[in-house]
């Protein structure tokens, strides 16, 4: 048995200001059912009266992480979902009522085994706060995290919005390198690594994902930052831009939509060809 997540309609006007700013009102609006058969949850959730033979029903994935996917399940009949709608992000709007589910991802043996798993007001509360705050990460000689606004300001009140930067999309994930050129003194090759990218000498740089068209901004882990160093060390833009395309046509049936996953899968292949 599992637990998924239902959000009642809610218009627009419910909210003054920003779903962040007014997540308490948000949560409110959530709820949760126990089942251990989605199916038969769905049908008795968006059809109690047992009026309809056949459900048209869509599900979304509204956000990844390492190990899980979050997805939204939602009808087209009723009023626009305003929350339902945000968390969609950029897309069509979203009508009526919703289920949110929660699903475990693994790697086991290049096997994607996928299983529900219990969804909490926390991990609501993560996907409302994703919308918000991102995961970025500060290179010296050795990576350290901080979270971001979609502004480019970072919480710990740094300032990075006045350094020079280069935007570079790797696999379809629109990196932004910020940087301060001077002598690299840290003990590692990340900061040579980035420096010989950029053709620069530099002593500090800053690596996020800035917002792009149909997608919300992407929360960066470790592994990721470390990957993408290692592949700007590879190739230049260019080159990494002609890779991800043929790797794009070679692999339409990619193994997971997951996008921490996919780029992995880039990332091993790359390393096999360059």
């Amino acid at each position: 048995m599992f637990q998924v997540a239902t959000l009642k309609e809610n218009k627009f006007e419910d909210f003054k200001n920003s779903l962040l700013a007014e997540q308490e009102n948000a949560l409110i609006l959530i709820d949760f059912i126990k089942t251990n058969d989605l199916k038969k949850c769905m049908k008795d959730y968006f059809d109690p009266d047992n009026t309809k033979e056949q459900m048209d029903l869509n599900t979304l994935d509204i956000l990844y992480t390492r190990t899980h996917t979050y997805q939204l399940i939602h009808s087209y009949e009723g009023e626009e979902n305003y929350i339902a709608s945000v968390f969609n992000y950029k897309r069509k709007p979203i009508k009526g009522k919703v289920l949110f589910g929660k699903v475990k991802v693994e790697d086991v043996n290049n096997r994607i085994l996928y299983d529900q798993e219990d969804i909490t007001m926390e991990d609501v509360g993560l996907i409302l706060r994703d919308l918000f705050i991102h995961k970025g990460y500060k290179v010296t000689d050795k990576l350290e995290e901080f979270n971001y606004n979609n502004k480019m300001v970072i919480e710990n009140n740094e300032d990075i919005q006045n350094l020079p930067y280069q935007d570079v999309k790797v696999f379809g994930i629109p990196f932004r390198i910020y940087y301060k050129e001077g002598v690299n003194t840290g003990k590692t090759s990340f900061l040579n690594n980035i420096g010989l990218f950029l053709n620069k000498k530099i002593s500090e740089a800053y690596i996020i994902s800035v917002v792009y068209p149909q997608c919300k901004c992407l929360s960066l882990d470790e592994k990721m930052v470390r990957q993408f160093i290692d592949m700007i060390c590879l190739a230049d833009e260019e080159e990494l831009k002609q890779y991800s395309i043929e790797y794009a046509t070679a692999n339409k049936n990619q193994r997971s939509d997951n996008i921490y996953i996919a780029f992995n899968d880039f990332y091993e292949k790359l390393k096999k060809i360059v």
